[in-house]
């Protein structure tokens, strides 16, 4: 008997084991080829996370064990007694500041670079503000008896925002003291005078106690602007025991503070490595998607999480890069004087502008700042000290002896310990000319070179007087501008 046959399933009917066709061969290898492809990727980038932040804590574990700080924690000033602390006066005295009045926008406003001897126009002028100001200047007197000044701003992320609330109205403090010591040298009252340019070193010094750049520039701009007004002040000083002149022992006091370099040091170190905290605390900040500025309303939403798990191997790696472009930079600061300090820099800048050009540099190219010319400036401003302390050292001199030195060194002991040096040249001293009928001190300069004594204006219509061929300070007074001879062709 024959057997039936088997039943045959129809063609189009797949069977188990049958291949399948070459479409679906294909998507199925792309799909194994995608999540092994995400498989590596995910590995990869956990490995390249892991190690960045290695790599990152590196850097932290060795600032701190250097004993420098490495977080706003340690950044943040030790607390002084409040009883020895002149911030407090200092901060009511810049709270009656806060209002521009008339008086002082047109002060302010005013083009001329003030110095004696004043016009009475200029006369009437500051003495309208300071009449206005009288309770801020003895805020202001009774801060400058206190033995220390630190900021109470405490410090906290993100650091850049606490960085403009501790500037307040310093500037406009500054200029107020400088205005009521123009108007004391004109009235005769020098000891006067003497004693609120001091006063300008306590409201420079607590400027500069807030750990970061701009702070340090605002406080290195005061004592700037502290030591312009005695180079102008030095021919008219009266020093000796009549009523309104000012004692040799406070000139002498005076000079020794402009030459001690102590505190600008101690305060722009403070605040380089506060700059490196605060990349730090951004990009910490960005790796937890807080928000970079929670006062600016563009930029106060969360990142979203996808894009922060694969940002943050990239944000570690930039944090760390800006350490290192940060600490190389800090390791500069110890040179002596500017060529010294370009000679050092220039590799450093090199290396740093090589690195901004790579695409995974982009967010340290954002928050590094160029450092070069806030360092530049901090020679410029210690060679502006050192021009004002030597003018006073010279008029103490002249009134002494009856004459001035015809040299430097004869100031040597009694007046200077040593002849100040030009920090703008290298390893050279200020520059004195004392015959003719215009002695005069002087520094070489921006350009690095000496063009014996050449104080005429590289800008047009501009008072700065390192504006010139060479910084030129007159141990004699000088006819001034007026707003007349100031627009002249």
């Amino acid at each position: 008997m024959d057997e039936p046959l088997p039943l045959r399933p129809p063609p189009d009917t797949a069977t188990p084991g049958k291949p399948l066709s070459g479409g679906r061969r294909v998507v199925r290898r792309l799909v194994r080829i995608l999540g092994l492809l995400l498989l590596i990727g995910l590995v990869g980038h956990a490995s390249w996370t892991w190690k960045t932040g290695r790599d990152l804590q590196k850097r932290i574990d060795a600032l701190t064990s250097a004993g420098e700080p490495a977080t706003i924690h340690a950044l943040q000033p030790a607390a002084i007694d409040p009883s020895e602390n002149a911030y407090t006066e200092l901060s009511q005295a810049m709270d009656l500041l806060a209002n521009e009045t008339p008086a002082a926008k047109a002060v302010y406003d005013y083009r001329p670079h003030l110095a004696p001897p004043l016009t009475d126009d200029e006369r009437k002028m500051l003495q309208a503000w300071i009449d206005e100001q009288q309770e801020a200047l003895r805020l202001i007197e009774l801060a400058a008896r206190r033995s220390k000044v630190q900021s109470t701003v405490t410090l906290s992320s993100p650091l850049w925002d606490v960085s403009l609330l501790a500037l307040k109205h310093d500037r406009t403090a500054a200029r107020l003291l400088t205005s009521q010591a123009l108007l004391d040298v004109d009235a005769g009252r020098h000891d006067r005078a003497i004693a609120r340019l001091v006063e300008l070193d306590t409201l420079a010094r607590s400027s500069g106690s807030v750990p970061l750049l701009v702070p340090h520039l605002v406080a290195s701009g005061i004592r700037y602007q502290q030591a312009q007004t005695l180079c102008d002040i030095s021919p008219h000083l009266k020093i000796g025991q009549n009523a309104g002149d000012a004692s040799p022992e406070s000139v002498r006091a005076f000079i020794a503070m402009l030459l001690d370099p102590a505190a600008i040091q101690q305060e722009q170190l403070r605040a380089l490595q506060g700059e490196r905290v605060a990349q730090l605390d951004m990009f910490q900040r960005m790796e937890y998607g807080m928000p970079i500025s929670p006062g600016n309303p563009s930029n106060n939403g969360e990142w979203p999480l996808v894009l922060r798990y694969v940002g943050k191997p990239y944000l570690r790696s930039n944090s760390a890069w800006c350490v290192d472009a940060m600490t190389s930079v800090i390791g500069t600061l110890d040179a002596p004087d500017i060529v010294a300090f370009k000679r050092k820099y220039a590799p450093v800048v090199s290396k740093i502008d090589a690195g901004k050009g790579s695409p995974l540099r982009v967010m340290s190219s954002i928050f590094l700042p160029t450092l070069g010319r806030p360092i530049e400036l901090t020679y410029r401003l210690r060679t502006e000290r050192h021009l004002a302390a030597t003018a006073l050292a010279i008029r103490l001199y002249e009134v002494d002896k009856g004459r001035r030195p015809d040299t430097l060194d004869a100031l040597v002991p009694d007046y200077l310990a040593s002849v100040p040096d030009d920090l703008m040249a290298a390893t050279s001293p200020l520059k004195y000319r004392a015959a003719g009928e215009q002695p005069i001190l002087w520094s070489i300069g921006d350009d690095e070179t000496d063009n014996a004594g050449d104080a005429t204006p590289r800008r047009r219509n501009s008072d700065d007087p390192w504006h010139a061929a060479d910084r030129v300070v007159f141990l004699t007074p000088q006819p001034r501008k007026t707003p007349a001879t100031q627009e002249a062709p």
